[in-house]
This record gives structure tokens, C-alpha cells and sequence, in this order.
């Protein structure tokens, strides 16, 4: 969605769709409309309707916003580190970089593989989702869930599970 209105929020919200994209990279949204258009797809679907939000960058205070106002996911574009490993994956989806005496969990390194492989094959720039990655400074990237997207191709990475 890149009309930054509540009419069209309360509008979209009930049409039964799964998840709703706010665009706050291209639109004109500034942090309370972004909070309020978040808050209305949650209320006006009943929780229905999920909101993702694109922000400008990685560094964005849309960010924090979109995530205080329970944006149940977070589109950061331009990521170019993606083929790099996955340590930049990481601190370019905000998460902390792992250690050098820790190990990268296997699920991470396939989703990793898998993104290599999809990139190859479509030679499209891909754009990593992160779905609330809960995170412990401990034990980083317990839980994840990655989606990566190309212009003809949806590869969903939950977990340890690949659908």
C-alpha cells in the first residue's frame, strides 16, 4: 500500500486479505501515519490482516516505529551483501553478527544456500524480509523466518522448514 491514508487502511484491512505491504520506502509516510496505518489493519481486520513494512534502509527510524506498532514484518531493500555470507546477512537485516568461536546454525546456512541457488537461477536482485526475528545477543537467530522474493519467484524460509 502507498497511499498513506486511513480510509484506504480501514478499506484494504477488510477485504480478507493474509498480509498487507506498506511501502515507506517510495510513498510519502512519516512515523505517525505509518503507526496509525499499522494499528488500523490490526484493529479493522481483527488481526486478520497482517502488516509488513518496507522502510527506506536498514537504518531507517521508520523502523522502530513500524516495529512498536506491531508490524508483523520488515522489507529491507538494497540488501547487496546477501551473496557475501551469512554474517552479513545478518547485520544487514539488523541482527547482531555472530561471534567468531560460535557456529552458524545449519537451518541459516540452507536458507542461505537456498537464497545463492534462487538468485542464480532467476539472475533477479532479491529483497530478504525478515519476519520478526527474535534474537538474544546468547543465542542469535534462534527462531527466524526469512522470505526472499524475485519478480517471478516466492522461496519461504520458516525455520527448518521450506515451503
Amino acid at each position: 500500500m502507498s497511499i498513506p491514508h486511513l480510509i484506504t487502511a480501514r478499506t484494504v484491512a477488510v477485504l480478507g486479505h493474509d498480509f498487507v505491504m506498506i511501502d515507506a520506502q517510495h510513498a510519502p509516510i512519516d512515523a505517525v501515519d505509518l503507526v496509525s496505518i499499522i494499528q488500523t489493519f490490526d484493529f479493522s481486520s481483527g488481526g486478520n490482516t497482517v502488516s509488513v513494512v518496507r522502510v527506506p534502509s536498514a537504518h531507517s527510524h521508520l523502523l522502530t516505529y513500524a516495529l512498536d506498532a506491531g508490524a508483523t514484518g520488515i522489507i529491507f531493500p538494497h540488501i547487496d551483501a546477501l551473496m557475501l555470507g551469512a554474517d552479513y546477512l545478518r547485520v544487514a537485516m539488523g541482527l547482531p553478527s555472530r561471534r567468531v568461536d560460535e557456529h552458524t546454525e545449519p537451518e541459516f546456512e540452507a536458507a542461505i544456500d537456498q537464497l545463492v541457488k534462487v538468485s542464480q537461477q532467476h539472475r533477479k536482485p532479491l529483497t530478504a524480509v525478515s519476519f520478526k526475528a527474535y534474537t538474544e545477543i546468547e543465542t542469535c537467530l534462534k527462531h527466524f523466518q526469512l522470505v526472499f522474493t524475485a519478480a517471478d519467484f516466492l522461496c519461504v524460509v520458516k525455520g527448518h522448514q521450506q515451503a
